[in-house]
């Protein structure tokens, strides 16, 4: 609620609009890259432990190529759409960002299916109170404007992504 609040008030209601407008442009297209799999993970790795790597290795195969499309069309849709060269150049960073949120929500589900949400609740900790922190930083020391801010949030959810896929890969022994 603070960084919304300190993220209004310094960059003005039209910069804080394109903002928002943007975080939900993109995650209007979040479902393409998901297309229900966390389901499938948790009832597959549910019944069978054993075939829960080739499952899983499966579902990361299929998420880089939903991401990659995902991203793409996030991207592309916007630039046909968006005049406003601000606005097209945050799209563009959400739509990044789009890409390494697919990611992220690739481990996230296995650690759910795996019954292990405690690095769930982990990787948010870190990396949602990293964006934050980050964010105001850029904001208060004068070197940060939206696209700054888009950056720091694009950067962020890329950086839960890797962390996420090594922690699939040491605490379960796959997606190598």
């Amino acid at each position: 609620g603070i960084y919304v609040i300190v993220l209004a008030r310094y960059l003005g209601p039209e910069i804080y609009g394109l903002f928002v407008y943007g975080q939900s442009w993109y995650t209007a297209f979040l479902p393409l890259t998901v297309f229900g799999l966390a389901q499938i993970i948790s009832r597959e790795i549910g019944r069978n432990k054993k075939k829960g790597a080739n499952v899983i290795q499966t579902a990361l195969a299929f998420r880089i190529i939903s991401a990659s499309i995902g991203a793409v069309v996030c991207a592309v849709v916007g630039l046909i759409l968006i005049s406003n060269p601000l606005m097209r150049s945050i799209l563009l960073v959400y739509s990044i960002a789009l890409a390494g949120r697919a990611f992220a929500l690739w481990s996230e589900h296995i650690f759910i299916a795996h019954e292990s949400s405690q690095y769930v609740l982990q990787q948010e900790a870190i990396f949602r109170s990293a964006e934050v922190f980050t964010g105001i930083c850029l904001l208060f020391s004068g070197g940060g404007g939206v696209l700054w801010i888009v950056f720091v949030h694009a950067a962020m959810w890329w950086l839960q992504a890797v962390r996420g896929f090594f922690l699939v890969r040491y605490k379960f022994g796959i997606a190598r």
